[in-house]
């Protein structure tokens, strides 16, 4: 009887390790389906086109900068001058745009600028072996000072018609 006892408990503790395996790894997406399903069913508008389309705009430029740092974390480096370079380019691109240069140019002129940004903090830390974390601090403060400067502080918002140009 003891035997079957012992057996009995086995079992009933690798059910456990499975369900706890089970939560570990899968956690997050049983999370995200219970609040998909919780929240279409609160509002008939969550599961339309449109809404993923406003989520999917809403979270582009996150997607994007999380993605640079991923592959910095990868690395085991960290870069804390992601969203200051993103700020000090987008400053420098609506400038661009408010003295009529075309929308194309002025975004690869922007992306540029992000990367030679990224450029020099490369050179820093390879080159110059200086600490990332130090390298990126540093450059995170002056670029977010200069499109502070630049910015005037103030937020500004460009509207464009359908041909692309700024009006």
């Amino acid at each position: 009887m003891t035997n079957d006892v012992i057996d009995k408990n086995i079992t009933e503790l690798k059910k456990v390790s499975l369900l706890k395996d089970f939560v570990t790894k899968q956690g997050l997406l049983v999370a995200l389906i219970l609040m998909i399903v919780v929240f279409s069913l609160l509002s008939p508008y969550f599961l339309s086109i449109k809404n993923f389309l406003n989520i999917a705009l809403a979270l582009a430029i996150t997607l994007m900068l999380s993605t640079g740092e991923t592959v910095a974390i990868i690395c085991g480096l960290t870069d804390l001058s992601i969203a200051s370079t993103l700020a000090f380019s987008s400053v420098i691109m609506a400038i661009l745009l408010a003295f009529k240069l075309h929308f194309v140019i002025a975004i690869l002129i922007a992306l540029l600028l992000g990367a030679i940004i990224g450029y020099i903090n490369g050179f820093v830390t390879t080159k110059l072996r200086v600490n990332p974390l130090i390298t990126t601090l540093g450059t995170m403060a002056t670029f977010r000072g200069l499109a502070y400067i630049i910015s005037e502080g103030k937020f500004y918002m460009l509207n464009f018609n359908r041909k692309g140009n700024l009006f």
